[in-house]
């Protein structure tokens, strides 16, 4: 994942990582859509690991989703 990160902010070398691993937060409710978009007033667009699995994978699918709708709304 820090090689990924660093390939993405070209040149700025991240200068510290850390992990830690929430093991008893998971979402009560999963939502099957990668992110929900509400306008009410204004747009909206909720994301993270409720939305299409429970896992960084999901929240990061998520996060691009959410990203997409909003280009989309531009």
């Amino acid at each position: 994942l820090q090689a990924a990160v660093e390939a993405l902010a070209g040149r700025l070398p991240v200068r510290h990582a850390e992990l830690h691993r929430w093991r008893y937060s998971r979402p009560l409710q999963q939502h099957a859509d990668r992110c929900l978009a509400v306008d009410a007033p204004g747009r909206i667009i909720f994301a993270g690991d409720a939305f299409g699995e429970a896992r960084v994978e999901g929240a990061a699918r998520s996060g691009f989703a959410a990203a997409r709708a909003l280009i989309e709304a531009i």
